[in-house]
């Protein structure tokens, strides 16, 4: 099942990859970006690490985009920390942990990016 779902969800993901490039940016939207996500952990299911890399890193790389457009997003900078942490990349994720801190001081999200400091700087 889940080597035919991962097929079933490459196949979309090539759908929009063989989309014009200045199409294909306009297109990036939540399903494509669910496809990723879905795809890479799937991977990590069955124990194909190696090839959840890339595609943590273009999730990655589609969040910073967004966060370039609306910095003050927390969601996309607990997501982008999150892969970070994937990828084991603490420095990174720590830095985004610390964004949702310098943009909100009080809510949920700013209690749980503290815990998530303090863990990352107590593995360090």
């Amino acid at each position: 099942n889940y080597n035919k779902a991962i097929e079933l969800l490459i196949n979309k993901i090539d759908e929009y990859r063989n989309i014009s490039k200045l199409d294909a940016y306009k297109k990036i939207d939540f399903h494509y970006i669910s496809y990723l996500s879905n795809l890479a952990l799937l991977f990590e299911k069955v124990s194909r690490d190696d090839e959840c890399i890339p595609i943590y890193e273009e999730l990655i790389k589609i969040y910073e985009d967004k966060i370039a457009d609306d910095g003050e997003h927390v969601f996309y900078l607990k997501t982008v920390a999150e892969f970070y942490m994937k990828l084991n990349q603490k420095d990174n994720a720590l830095k985004m942990y610390e964004k949702i801190l310098e943009i909100d001081a009080d809510n949920d999200e700013t209690d749980e990016a503290k815990e998530k400091i303090r863990s990352i700087k107590l593995e360090k």
